[in-house]
């Protein structure tokens, strides 16, 4: 499959003139805005599918949440992602569109889990989504902050980059290991404090590479890795 993002001869956003660089970023922050609803739609409808099979008597195992979770995440990177940056059209939005649902299966499980602790830790009607909206509020105001610090221009953003690309899949696995064994108090903290600190240092390499180094002709792949990005941070 040919790779939009390996053509030698495009135009990096730095590069562009500002007539081509500003209808880029608008169209990425479109896309990525479509991609980040269909995330939440796609959430919304597994974590009420889940919380209907328990209802109904039918609780899925943790091994099988857990391939779930990690296949979703997974699948949106290395097969939405490969089918976002394709020369083809039609492909581009396949993947783009799939991925997203991908990211939005692995994100119910966790959603459902945060609505049921926060209905438990606060008070009130809207208790349930207390937690949900901290934490997009957070990210939100996370990735409007790394754009602004990225406006400026390209960072040299290697030591970070090699940071992230060591522990992301030792992450995963210690991911994977505190849905089996749960951790709480001071080293569940410090483990959190870790996954925000590698997701966000993953995010802030994203977003510098779309900034920067993607090409402007082609919005979708750079809207789609932001979206993977966000979600997982």
């Amino acid at each position: 499959m040919s790779d939009v993002l390996a053509n030698p001869y495009a135009v990096p956003v730095h590069m562009a003139p500002v007539s081509e660089r500003v209808p880029f970023l608008r169209k990425v922050a479109l896309l990525t805005a479509g991609s980040l609803g269909i995330v939440s739609a796609t959430a919304v409808a597994s974590a009420g599918l889940i919380l209907g099979l328990a209802v109904a008597g039918i609780a899925l195992p943790w091994f099988l949440q857990l391939i779930i979770m990690l296949g979703g995440l997974y699948g949106a990177q290395f097969v939405g992602q490969r089918m976002a940056t394709s020369e083809n059209l039609g492909t581009r939005i396949v993947g783009f569109t799939v991925g997203s649902c991908m990211l939005g299966v692995a994100l119910g499980f966790l959603l459902l889990t945060a609505v049921f602790i926060s209905a438990g830790a606060f008070e009130g009607t809207l208790a349930p989504l207390v937690l949900p909206f901290q934490a997009i509020a957070l990210c939100g105001l996370t990735v409007a902050g790394m754009v602004v610090y990225l406006l400026a221009g390209p960072r040299n953003l290697s030591m970070i980059t090699g940071a992230v690309a060591t522990l992301t899949l030792p992450m995963l696995a210690l991911m994977a290991l505190i849905i089996v064994f749960p951790v709480g108090g001071i080293l569940g903290i410090a483990i959190s404090a870790a996954f925000v600190l590698v997701s966000a240092g993953g995010m802030l390499v994203s977003l510098n590479r779309v900034m920067h180094h993607h090409s402007v002709d082609h919005p979708m792949p750079a809207a789609f890795t932001l979206s993977v990005g966000i979600v997982v941070l």
